[in-house]
């Protein structure tokens, strides 16, 4: 199943019609002409698709971060989550820790 969905995938990426096989197969420099031609687009759309896919990601760590919002009761620290948080409150203030139940 796997490999008939890449093989759709490359044969769609490759712009090679399944109709034209046969006539192509025939006439190998011509089947190899397609078979490279495709071949390098293929790569130009993966390598375009991941460029903008990092572009993206680049974006996305540029935007600024909201402000902490999460207070620790023990102390003037802010977290930005939860997770922080109890992390901290176990490991800075452990007698608070057990208090709560977080150990």
């Amino acid at each position: 199943m796997a490999f008939q969905i890449r093989a759709n995938h490359i044969e769609k990426n490759v712009q090679l019609l399944t109709t034209k096989w046969e006539t192509l197969a025939e006439n190998r420099s011509e089947w190899r002409r397609t078979i490279i031609q495709g071949t390098v687009h293929m790569e130009q759309l993966r390598r375009s698709e991941a460029e903008t896919n990092r572009q993206q990601r680049k974006e996305r760590l540029l935007l600024p971060r909201s402000p902490p919002t999460l207070p620790c009761t023990k102390c003037p620290r802010l977290f930005h989550t939860a997770l922080g948080l109890s992390s901290h409150i176990r490991h800075r203030h452990p007698q608070s820790a057990t208090e709560a139940g977080l150990t």
